[in-house]
């Protein structure tokens, strides 16, 4: 495998981790979630049950009140029912508190993961552009060496042979190719931007090692054959 392949690879499952990282914890924070919701609802619950219980307490102990030499004092059972509800609710308010926190965890491992995943993803787009700017470059030379081919080519064609052949060499000089990475294209007529250089390819064909074994081939063919 290539670096090119090992790194996409090695991303991939990356982001396979993370996203498998991420969805335990989304199920984790479901989960936790849950079951807030469901202690905070039994907790409304017990708390009507209390006030159920208290109501009939005091109602109890105002009719105790009125009777004549009479306390006022609720039956065993109902002062029971108020002290089990008081018992059930503040047990579910325990488990609530005790239950709250873990919220902090899942949505704190999420965030963080989030963080992961946008600087994964940055790192890939960071890979691709690279790649595809290496790609604009190596396109670019091979047109670069076409171009240097035809300026060879042109320089041993006579006068209106260029066009009975089907070869329009002034159309070189219409070439640009656009630098998606720059304001400036890689290729401007016969002017080449490598790095911080320019080139002009009209006096610089010869360099290039297509052209020149282009321009040695047909030297071969030059002059006339006369009697």
């Amino acid at each position: 495998m290539t670096a090119k392949t090992n790194t996409a690879s090695s991303q991939a499952e990356e982001l396979r981790a993370l996203l498998d990282r991420a969805s335990k914890a989304i199920e984790e924070k479901r989960r936790v979630a849950g079951a807030i919701q469901a202690l905070e609802s039994q907790i409304a619950q017990a708390q009507e049950r209390l006030q159920t219980a208290t109501n009939r307490k005091e109602a109890e102990e105002f009719e105790a009140a009125q009777r004549e030499g009479g306390a006022a004092v609720a039956s065993d059972a109902v002062c029971k029912a108020v002290s089990e509800a008081e018992l059930s609710l503040k047990t579910l308010q325990l488990k609530l508190r005790g239950v709250r926190p873990k919220a902090a965890e899942p949505a704190a491992r999420i965030a963080a993961i989030a963080e992961e995943h946008a600087k994964l993803r940055t790192e890939v787009h960071q890979r691709q552009v690279d790649e595809l700017r290496a790609a604009f470059t190596a396109a670019c030379g091979q047109i670069k060496s076409l171009i240097c081919q035809g300026l060879a080519l042109s320089h041993h064609l006579s006068s209106g042979e260029p066009a009975s052949l089907g070869f329009y060499p002034v159309r070189l000089a219409e070439t640009v190719v656009a630098d998606p990475f720059g304001m400036r294209p890689l290729l401007n007529g016969l002017f080449l931007r490598e790095g911080a250089q320019l080139f002009d390819l009209s006096k610089e064909w010869h360099n290039d090692p297509a052209a020149a074994a282009l321009d040695r081939e047909l030297l071969q063919y030059a002059g006339k054959i006369e009697a």
